[in-house]
């Protein structure tokens, strides 16, 4: 019997619960709402599924649960090689890709396996989220769009679609296909928070930004049952459209009442769903900090005393230490915020210890290259310049972000435009600029 998912694709899991399960999993995923721990209801249900244990394993990725995640993927693979063969080939695809990702540390193998199953099934949108994740966690934003590409001509009319063509498009220097992709994707559904997000971005980058803080403004009410990343991020995007604008305090505001509140998160439900703000979330975290690290940058341009101090101890506080590799540039924003305070040598053993150590333990040859020269040579500039060596801080940053602009550290084009900023910064204080 050929069993079809909502997408009429063809899937492994019988028990029509957990089907439905795992349809509200896939559109949680798409549309960043809070309630993630559908993935877990599934799990209960059909435990020897594999599918399922690979939708776990995705929840426990952004929860930030390493381990976790690589159990599930495990787990999924010791059903997949003892079970009955009713595992269908896009479902096996899916599981290789995430294992290749995240137990064997084989990214571009990853990819590969991602984009070869989106030629296949073009009109699984999940399929395309995490092609393009990986790419973007790689800096390889040619494969965003290319994924993209190969799923755009059968999801024409397909909600959620445009906004992953926008993002891709955006983070190619196409600011105008990706602003034209987002607006479509909001004809089709207004309150599609992702191209929101993307719409915000190609505003940003074309200097529009009294009409980006307009248009977010008016659309923060849909932020409200969002996962804590995405609930946080777009009040970042609303941010530093209003830090471009000179808008200091309520730039401040916005830090302490939506990217980093001064008051505790209250928990969602049982805990498994994801709260409106996450002070352990590492993506939380990479924004809290990313901005402070520009507003200070941006108020010293302008010769405004600084009033944001004690916020990096305040974000500092929950970091986990030493920095755990989950994203790079979250960890390179740590060490700022690290030298920022004058913690010079936790910072020292966070990019020396480690950071090497991580980067050294990549199997992926590439992506070894890459890190080294992009990531490490990043952070060792912030040290540098925290021992008051603006001369070497300017060279080695300058090298990190001669490749790809240090895309290979992750992170949108927008969230790395403060480390062009601190180059600036370091070039300036050394007598280079």
């Amino acid at each position: 019997m050929n069993i079809v998912d909502t997408c009429g694709l063809s899937t492994s899991v019988a028990n029509p619960i957990a089907r439905d399960a795992v349809a509200r999993y896939v559109d949680t995923v798409l549309r960043y709402s809070a309630h993630w721990e559908s993935a877990l209801e599934a799990l209960e249900i059909e435990p020897e599924n594999v599918l399922v244990r690979v939708l776990a394993a995705d929840f426990y990725l952004a929860k930030g649960n390493v381990a976790e995640t690589q159990e599930q993927l495990r787990h999924a693979l010791r059903v997949e090689e003892s079970g009955p063969d009713s595992l269908s080939p896009r479902e096996r695809a899916l599981s290789r890709a995430m294992r290749q990702w995240l137990v064997e540390g084989a990214p571009h193998e990853a990819l590969a396996t991602l984009m070869d199953a989106l030629t296949q099934w073009p009109t699984d949108l999940f399929m395309l989220k995490r092609a393009q994740l990986v790419a973007f966690v790689l800096g390889d934003y040619k494969a965003m769009l290319q994924a993209a590409r190969i799923s755009e001509r059968e999801c024409q009319e397909t909600p959620l679609f445009y906004g992953l063509l926008s993002f891709a498009l955006e983070q190619n220097g196409e600011a105008g296909l990706a602003e034209v992709a987002a607006r479509r994707a909001l004809e089709i559904d207004a309150r599609d928070v992702w191209a929101q997000h993307c719409l915000a971005h190609t505003l940003y980058f074309s200097g529009r930004h009294e009409e980006g803080t307009a248009f977010l403004q008016a659309h923060a009410s849909d932020w409200d049952d969002c996962m804590s990343f995405m609930y946080t991020h777009n009040y970042f995007h609303l941010a530093i459209a209003h830090l471009a604008l000179g808008h200091w305090r309520t730039v401040e505001h916005i830090f302490d009442e939506h990217v980093w509140p001064l008051a505790e998160p209250a928990p969602v439900g049982d805990g498994r769903a994801f709260a409106r703000t996450d002070r352990a979330d590492v993506q939380d975290q990479l924004g809290a900090l990313g901005l402070l690290l520009k507003y200070e940058l941006r108020r010293a341009v302008y010769g405004v005393d600084n009033p944001v101090a004690s916020r990096w101890a305040s974000v500092l506080e929950y970091v986990a230490l030493p920095v755990r590799s989950l994203d790079p540039l979250h960890d390179v924003l740590v060490v700022h915020a690290l030298v920022r305070l004058g913690r010079l040598d936790e910072a020292e053993v966070a990019v020396n210890t480690t950071m090497r150590e991580y980067v050294e333990a990549q199997q992926d040859v590439s992506r070894r290259n890459d890190l080294t020269v992009q990531w490490l040579g990043y952070a060792r500039g912030v040290l540098a310049a925290g021992r008051g060596d603006w001369g070497e801080a300017a060279e080695l940053i300058t090298q990190a972000l001669a490749t790809h602009g240090g895309a290979a550290m992750g992170g949108s084009n927008e969230q790395r435009e403060v480390l062009h900023e601190f180059l600036l910064l370091a070039l300036d204080n050394s007598g280079q600029s």
